[in-house]
């Protein structure tokens, strides 16, 4: 899938979670980060993360492609957004006949901005269902936020690059939970549910 699925965070939380009773924690899940894993959206193909050497959400452009030209097109591909000749580089991947050049254009490829739209929805529908469930376990303050926002085709831009002010990328939601349903859930009960949420999504059809 090349991504962490979200009942993967949960457990290690739980695990965390039991282990230091008490202590404050930052639970970052990826979604709904690209790649996205619901059924409708999933686009294969993207290799295994090699932590070791940092290559992680990699993408799929170093499998069918010399790295030099991948440089090279990277570069030209800089230099025509900077003249304002093109909004985004992927489009030079996509006259050049490129594969694309990371799970976000696979997709807005294969399903067209308003099926990437869909799939974000989605994605993050997913991954708060998990947010939800694991709630139950937590206490003190909750606050369910983002490091970053997402471009999805919003003036022919896409993705979330370095250094950008556009509003869409720093305004992130900020959502503290006041409440949660007072169900006590043992930590079998809990990993049951976490297995359901699983099926239910069917994350790696």
């Amino acid at each position: 899938m090349g991504t962490v699925p979200p009942e993967k965070i949960n457990e290690v939380a739980l695990r965390l979670i039991y282990k230091f009773p008490g202590k404050r924690f930052i639970i970052h899940y990826l979604q709904p980060h690209a790649p996205y894993i619901s059924s409708r959206f999933c686009v294969r193909g993207f290799p295994r993360p090699i932590y070791e050497s940092e290559h992680v959400l990699r993408g799929i452009q170093g499998y069918r492609v010399n790295r030099t030209v991948e440089r090279l097109v990277g570069l030209l591909g800089t230099l025509l957004v900077r003249v304002k000749l093109i909004k985004n580089t992927w489009k030079l991947r996509e006259v050049l006949n490129l594969p694309p050049a990371s799970p976000m254009d696979a997709t807005r490829r294969k399903y067209g901005t308003s099926g990437l739209r869909k799939a974000y929805r989605e994605n993050l529908e997913i991954v708060l269902r998990y947010v939800a469930v694991l709630c139950y376990e937590l206490s003190g303050t909750i606050v369910i936020t983002s490091d970053h926002g997402e471009l999805l085709g919003e003036n022919g831009k896409y993705g979330h690059k370095c250094g950008s002010k556009d509003p869409l990328l720093l305004e992130v939601p900020w959502f503290r939970v006041t409440g949660v349903k007072s169900i006590h859930f043992t930590k079998a009960r809990l990993r049951r549910r976490i297995r359901k949420l699983k099926r239910t999504f069917n994350l790696y059809v």
